[in-house]
């Protein structure tokens, strides 16, 4: 697989070469929609589809969105899990295997992530935190099925930090990859494949319903930081986007 692969070439139902590529997805410059008010009223009214938490497409709209709209993205940059779920859904599919199992085999036990997965294992389950909301009410856990690429990963701060280590280490040229830019934001900010470029930082967040979550790193001067949450910090409270932030600059300032 090549970045610069059109989807047409894993989904016979759209075009040849349609311009929306992997690159796209990986970087959040498809087209699809992040937040599309009219399809999210329109889903209230059609409860037989199912559709993952966070995604208003289920696989088949995705495609069906693509097949319909022909035309290089206008908007250059507008984040959807759709996008990200639908490369994780490529990437595995292109293994002969589903998501869970491609992570497991390419990243987790490699790396030797003992408590990285996506189903709950039986041993786990007395493990894993509730998460709450930004009202203090406690969340079920976050199921997701077609599009799992999108946040359906469980870890441990130990477990991504040895994730981080390896991004930190410039020894796997894969991972490198992800870190060249791909698409430029404004001055100081980039996206690479999935991360955020900003300044001599790499970072991600995330956010659910009931968690909430940081990972970022310096390469030069060899500094990371991971934040996990089990609460669904609001829009103007102190998050762990933030306090990762502060955190890096902090340590960048004390080198």
């Amino acid at each position: 697989m090549k970045i610069e692969d059109s989807i047409a070439k894993y989904f016979s139902e759209i075009p040849d070469n349609h311009p929306v590529t992997l690159r796209h997805l990986a970087n959040h410059t498809s087209g699809l929609p992040g937040i599309d008010v009219l399809k999210n009223i329109y889903n209230l009214f059609d409860s037989q589809t199912p559709r993952d938490p966070f995604c208003p497409y289920s696989l088949n709209e995705a495609i069906q969105y693509f097949k319909t709209h022909t035309q290089e993205p206008k908007v250059k940059f507008r984040y959807s899990n759709v996008g990200m779920g639908l490369l994780g859904y490529l990437l595995a599919n292109e293994l002969h295997t589903d998501f869970e199992t491609a992570i497991t085999r390419r990243i987790v036990e490699p790396l030797n992530l003992t408590n990285t997965f996506i189903s709950i294992p039986p041993s786990k389950e007395n493990t894993v935190l509730k998460g709450y909301s930004v009202r203090g009410h406690n969340k079920p856990p976050l199921e997701m099925n077609e599009f799992m690429a999108a946040g359906a990963i469980r870890s441990t701060v130990d477990d991504l930090l040895k994730f981080l280590k390896i991004h930190i280490g410039n020894q796997n040229s894969g991972y490198l990859l992800t870190h060249q830019a791909t698409h430029t934001i404004s001055k100081d900010v980039s996206i690479g494949l999935g991360w955020v470029l900003e300044d001599d930082i790499i970072w991600h967040n995330g956010s659910t319903k009931g968690f909430s979550s940081y990972l970022g790193f310096n390469k030069k001067q060899q500094t990371g930081v991971v934040i996990l949450s089990n609460y669904r910090s609001s829009i103007l409270a102190t998050n762990p986007l933030e306090m990762g932030k502060n955190i890096l600059q902090l340590l960048q300032n004390s080198l």
